[in-house]
């Protein structure tokens, strides 16, 4: 139950956003407040670890997980504080993004680009106006996306299911850039396929985020519940799967909790308190 690292104290308590911290309709559990404050009265450092940018409602969650210390955005491409002070970037090269906003437009398919301040489009479909909906923000049109200020550190396809092959099959021409796809609770059906440097991962930036704190994977829980956190929950001292979560996550996981809309967020966070309590006991 404890997972491979049974006596190791965890330190890093990283939390996913959508599905895990967020029910249906962008709820949040009234108990995940105070439990999160016992966390972090008890020692353990709090962390979003999500795909999203820090923009929009994510700067608000981050806030309220932990509005001092340092969060995972853009499936590991950034590490910020919720005030938007920098941490770490992963930058994509120019060739690979030229080469791709090259393949969107032949693709007719919108590629989200986003840097980490601002999220840029040439132009919307249904999916990507839902997205960007959801997100509550608003994405710059109209600019050339080649030739962009700040690093751009992350593009991303928003499309059904049955495209997902497809994009994949797109990105897989440049070398010096992976895919990872994730979904949310409030677009069913629909892929949103990260695409990242190489070798960038939010395995990799936890390792980095976990090294500021003098520790490594051991001392990390990580809790999710998409394909998107599965490495993670895998690689992590204690891996969580919400009890939404996708089959391969349960797999990896070292213990699924109740799903985002009954409390599984408060029984994941409570785990790692009675954890620690019982490493310390020892």
């Amino acid at each position: 139950m404890f997972g491979r690292y049974a006596g190791a104290v965890i330190k890093l308590l990283l939390i996913d956003i959508d599905g895990t911290l967020v029910g249906q309709g962008a709820h949040i559990d009234e108990r995940v407040p105070p439990v999160l404050e016992r966390a972090r009265r008890a020692g353990v450092c709090l962390a979003l670890c999500t795909g999203r940018p820090l923009y929009g409602i994510a700067q608000e969650y981050a806030s309220l997980v932990n509005g001092q210390g340092l969060h995972i955005f853009q499936n590991g491409s950034v590490i910020s504080r919720a005030n938007g002070e920098i941490g770490r970037v992963e930058s994509i090269d120019q060739a690979s993004i030229e080469g791709m906003i090259r393949a969107a437009r032949a693709a007719r398919t919108p590629l989200e680009v986003y840097t980490p301040t601002a999220l840029h489009i040439e132009a919307h479909d249904q999916f990507t106006l839902h997205h960007a909906q959801l997100l509550n923000l608003k994405p710059i049109e109209g600019e050339n996306l080649t030739r962009l200020e700040g690093p751009v550190v992350r593009l991303q396809w928003v499309v059904p299911e049955s495209r997902l092959t497809e994009v994949q099959g797109i990105t897989a021409r440049f070398p010096d850039l992976e895919l990872n796809s994730a979904s949310q609770m409030d677009m069913p059906g629909i892929v949103f396929a990260s695409v990242t440097r190489k070798g960038t991962s939010k395995t990799s930036a936890a390792a980095w985020l976990a090294a500021t704190l003098g520790a490594d994977l051991s001392a990390v829980a990580m809790v999710g519940d998409g394909d998107g956190d599965l490495d993670l929950i895998d690689a992590a001292g204690l891996g969580i799967a919400m009890g939404n979560a996708t089959s391969g996550v349960k797999a990896a996981a070292d213990v699924v909790v109740a799903d985002v809309d009954h409390g599984g967020l408060v029984e994941a966070v409570e785990l790692v308190l009675s954890r620690n309590l019982s490493s310390a006991q020892a």
